[in-house]
């Protein structure tokens, strides 16, 4: 399925597809419900879902005829993940302006529009809205301050303060996209989009903000409302906020991915559920050593402990931290 031939694309929208068959329907329909009937295309990154989400796009499609040729399906062999599936999207987009949208989320009718009539009265590089928090107990506003000075809002994002990190709620001019060469790092479990929002607002002043909830964030997800960390992620976050450290020359927002990074640079040596001591000796004594970030008490005595390879006293501590709490 292709573009309609000749029409110059303004918007495009790149949704990566796994394994949300149960959410996919109500994702597209809103997609394929915008006001915004021209110079849109949607091209839908399938990595390699092993279920029927795929199957129920092309099942909608016919029910919105003037979407058909604005659509388009990317598919990979092989499962690589949320990053690589963005990149994918990206490097098939030819819109003036390109957005993602998680595939078990949905948005507002005119998102796309009011998005782009503000990035063009602005000529924003990026232009972002507010978006609300689809919870068990109700949707919640999440207000996102746009409109900071530069040097506030990316001290916000370093801190997930009031401005948070998403791709989805950001609609980005293509060129300044692809110059910077902006993507998070393949394999990359936690922070897939901070590693390429924090970046880009460090590169342009340019920032345009509409004061509206376009965008519906689905928490209701028994996954996306888990806090358990494994080592994995931890790993994977450690990678990404030290990439972020080495990108960023503000002091105050460096020292504030400093600490933001500690949580999981200590994770190994701080879990009792995830203890790994080993890998914390092999993957990130040389960063713990180089670190001049106050830590919590706790931290700093599994570090003492572990760093004279008392692994068992420090699991103890732990154990008996989680017992008296």
């Amino acid at each position: 399925m292709t573009a309609t031939a000749g029409q110059p694309i303004k918007v495009s929208v790149i949704i990566p597809v796994y394994g949300v068959e149960r959410y996919i329907e109500r994702c597209a329909r809103s997609l394929f419900s915008q006001t915004m009937t021209d110079g849109i295309e949607f091209i839908f990154v399938d990595d390699h879902t092993p279920d029927r989400s795929i199957d129920i796009v092309n099942t909608l499609l016919p029910q919105y005829p003037h979407r058909i040729p604005q659509t388009r399906i990317v598919t990979h062999a092989e499962n690589q993940g949320l990053a690589v599936a963005r990149v994918t999207g990206l490097n098939a987009a030819r819109g003036e302006y390109v957005i993602h949208c998680d595939s078990d989320d949905w948005v507002e009718p005119d998102m796309y529009q009011s998005l782009l009539d503000e990035a063009h009265r602005t000529g924003a590089d990026i232009t972002g809205c507010d978006f609300l928090e689809e919870l068990p107990d109700g949707p919640r506003y999440k207000r996102q301050l746009f409109n900071l000075p530069h040097n506030q809002l990316l001290l916000q994002l370093a801190t997930a303060g009031e401005i948070e990190g998403f791709l989805w709620n950001r609609l980005v001019r293509r060129d300044f996209y692809l110059t910077g060469r902006y993507h998070a790092p393949k394999g990359t479990t936690l922070f897939e989009d901070l590693a390429v929002t924090l970046p880009m607002h460090a590169a342009t002043e340019k920032v345009a903000y509409v004061p509206r909830a376009l965008y519906h964030y689905n928490r209701t997800i028994p996954s996306s409302m888990s806090s358990v960390i494994d080592l994995k992620t931890a790993a994977s976050a450690t990678a990404v906020l030290l990439g972020l450290i080495g990108a960023i020359s503000i002091p105050e927002v460096k020292n504030a991915l400093y600490r933001r990074l500690t949580y999981y640079l200590y994770y190994p040596i701080c879990n009792r559920f995830h203890y790994a001591p080993d890998m914390w000796h092999r993957e990130y004594l040389a960063i713990a050593n180089s670190l001049r970030c106050p830590l919590p008490l706790r931290r700093r005595v599994s570090r003492w402990l572990v760093a004279h390879r008392l692994y068992r006293l420090n699991l103890a501590m732990l154990k008996a931290r989680h017992i008296f709490n």
